[in-house]
């Protein structure tokens, strides 16, 4: 009997590990990433090297600010070009990408001229760090740019 309590301990701590998705998501989600990244995020702060960027954007967006930016994930949208349905990151007016999830990674492809583009492009690979309860964290060489998703 006591074998059998211990392959379950092991069967359910493999199974909970993995769930697990990202490096710095605390412990389980069962819902898909899709659904955890669609919808309207609200940025938070853009580190470039560790130094927090976030107000310099301020003169990029003026007479806004990059925190009063929401940025839309949304996925399945009909394409303006073409009936094919794409995955788009618009920041109403300040960003338009298209973006693809492989494994922990977005990439993001240019869609149309924004102040906020070159952000998401230079480079365009992203690791994706946490997406956990309302938080986005997606990082890569130089940048690291934080996200609270809005209800």
């Amino acid at each position: 009997m006591k074998i059998k309590h211990c392959i379950l301990f092991i069967v359910l701590g493999l199974v909970i590990t993995t769930c697990k998705k990202f490096p710095e998501d605390p412990f389980i989600s069962l819902d898909t990433v899709k659904g955890r990244l669609k919808g309207n995020w609200k940025f938070e702060s853009i580190l470039y090297n560790g130094n927090d960027i976030t107000a310099t954007y301020n003169d990029t967006l003026t007479p806004y600010f990059i925190k009063d930016r929401i940025a839309k994930f949304s996925f399945d949208r009909k394409s303006s070009i073409n009936d094919n349905c794409v995955n788009d990151l618009t920041a109403y007016g300040f960003a338009s990408l298209y973006f693809e999830i492989q494994k922990k990674s977005i990439f993001f492809r240019k869609n149309s001229t924004g102040a906020l583009n070159n952000l998401f492009l230079n480079p365009p690979a992203f690791q994706i760090r946490k997406l956990y309860r309302g938080h986005l964290k997606i990082t890569n060489s130089n940048y690291e740019i934080n996200f609270t998703k809005i209800k």
